[in-house]
């Protein structure tokens, strides 16, 4: 059994974080006409940390892929598909990668991997086989 495991990037982490904070400073430029200082410090602090605690979360994801299964762990959260009953979409829309895991029971789940990077994520889509030379071909009819 073959098994392959995608994590989130140091870079892309870093990222993140440089983003966090260039964010907050936007914000703290713009609240600074409208509230006062110590209102300014308490919103920005509460975007500050919320955000921090997500981006450092998604840094505990990791995404594992064998010939038959699919599986997602979030931190104590795992979520394991088989990848023969159910359908897999993959978006990427400007640095937002999103996997969308169908189930046998219309249950439809996202995941945004955006910390894993673009190359790996171009990986973990040709592993599911969503694109790349394992795919399937998709045949249109004109009528």
């Amino acid at each position: 059994m073959n098994e392959r495991i995608y994590k989130s990037t140091s870079f892309q982490v870093v990222k993140e974080l440089v983003i966090l904070v260039a964010a907050c400073a936007f914000l703290a430029f713009i609240l600074r006409f409208f509230v006062q200082l110590y209102v300014n410090v308490i919103i920005v602090s509460i975007v500050a940390i919320s955000s921090l605690v997500m981006t450092l979360g998604d840094r505990k994801l990791y995404v594992k892929v064998t010939d038959e299964t699919l599986t997602i762990v979030k931190g104590k959260k795992i979520d394991e598909y088989v990848i023969d009953e159910c359908a897999i979409k993959a978006r990427v829309k400007n640095d937002i990668f999103t996997l969308y895991v169908i189930d046998s029971n219309d249950n439809t789940k996202s995941y945004d991997l955006s910390l894993l990077g673009y190359n790996q994520f171009q990986k973990l889509i040709e592993d599911l086989r969503i694109v790349g030379d394992k795919s399937e071909s998709i045949t249109l009819k004109a009528e």
